[in-house]
């Protein structure tokens, strides 16, 4: 949409970067009101901002950019290397801020997004499941003790040959059903190794002279590790994949979660959804009453909590202490069909800012007479 050069330092924030304190991030408020972030998003329909710098300037200036950083209106932030509530400015959309290093590469461009769809995937896991079994395990490659395995799909820091961190052009093969990919592990397998998507024929700046028979390299370097992140990327599940979780759940295309975060969220869409039949353990999303995991969980001060009333009922939304005792209703009263969030602040009905511990989330439900109720457990610490 629009190209800016601001050949001014970037305003500075008062929070410390979580992994390296002695840095602080940039404000972004200001950032975002310097070049009127909010007629791109409300009004021009922009989804992303690149911001270009040079990283070495910012790093002796004191400063760290968080790889990427997403807004949104119907889930917060969920974004790579740091999650802070406040540091960006809502908007009525969803977009996000990726930062891209003039003194780096090509590469860690590319590496910033694939981060940032792990971490929108895995949320949406998280919010059907509980868990990201899912999406880590069965995709990426994780075994029961959350330890990175060879043979699935990888992930950014590893192929699906490798278990070491930014390993890209390791020439060991393994065998990995990543191009006929599905949960149980039964899809086709082949050998792969780093040729595999490194000579794949994308088109690719050549120095002068070189053709595609002398090598597959060129002035540019990281051909691999750049061409990795294409690949992994084709092996998402798409539109119409028609890929099998189980007896009785088919997967979703989960490049919705990308193309519209709010649209997908609000409609309760999850990684899988169930066919044929419905039963109590299908994780159906829009089948039947639903109390969601919430999130994050453990937290500190403050968690999101979700549901889904397939009908109209009246509703209580209460947190309980460990000794059974309501210390806050966050919601009683008629509703109709539709998904619903709300924010728990670690406050009681008095107002007063509760102890770290175990909470318990309780939906009551009456629809048509009949009385349902689901809970969840939940973990304050501070």
């Amino acid at each position: 949409v629009d190209c800016i050069n601001i050949y001014e330092h970037m305003p500075m924030s008062d929070t410390h970067c979580g992994w390296n304190m002695g840095n602080k991030y940039p404000d972004y408020h200001q950032v975002m009101e310097r070049i009127g972030g909010a007629d791109y998003v409300n009004n021009l329909g922009v989804k992303e901002f690149w911001i270009w710098y040079n990283g070495h300037e910012l790093n002796g200036y004191g400063f760290e950019l968080p790889e990427s950083n997403l807004s949104s209106p119907v889930t917060g932030d969920i974004s790579n290397s740091a999650r802070l509530r406040n540091d960006l400015p809502v908007y009525d959309h969803t977009y996000t801020v990726y930062q891209f290093d003039l003194t780096s590469n090509h590469a860690f461009a590319i590496h910033n997004f694939v981060h940032q769809i792990e971490n929108q995937l895995s949320y949406i896991n998280r919010r059907q499941d509980g868990n990201e079994d899912l999406f880590f395990k069965s995709f990426c490659g994780m075994d029961e003790s959350q330890s990175w395995i060879t043979g699935r799909c990888g992930w950014t820091h590893m192929p699906p040959n490798t278990n070491e961190h930014y390993h890209y052009d390791d020439t060991i093969y393994v065998w990995s059903d990543c191009e006929d990919w599905n949960p149980q592990n039964d899809g086709i397998k082949k050998l792969v190794n780093v040729a595999t998507w490194r000579d794949i024929p994308y088109d690719w700046p050549a120095e002068p002279g070189w053709t595609p028979d002398d090598s597959p390299y060129s002035v540019l370097q990281q051909r691999a590790e750049t061409h990795f992140y294409i690949y992994w990327r084709q092996n998402i599940p798409g539109k119409n994949n028609g890929i099998c979780y189980g007896a009785n759940a088919e997967l979703t295309d989960w490049w919705q979660f990308l193309g519209n975060w709010d649209e997908a969220v609000r409609s309760m869409q999850g990684l899988y959804v169930a066919v044929n039949k419905v039963s109590s353990n299908t994780n159906s999303l829009l089948s039947d009453f639903h109390l969601r995991p919430n999130y994050p969980n453990p937290f500190n001060n403050t968690t999101r909590i979700g549901y889904y009333l397939p009908t109209d009922a009246n509703i209580h939304l209460l947190i309980y202490n460990l000794y059974g005792q309501v210390i806050r209703s966050l919601e009683s009263r008629h509703l109709p069909k539709g998904s619903y969030e709300l924010v728990w602040d670690g406050r009681n009905n008095n107002g007063q800012t509760v102890g770290s511990g175990v909470y318990f989330v309780q939906l009551q439900v009456n629809a048509a007479g009949k009385l349902k109720s689901y809970q969840q457990k939940m973990v304050l610490l501070k």
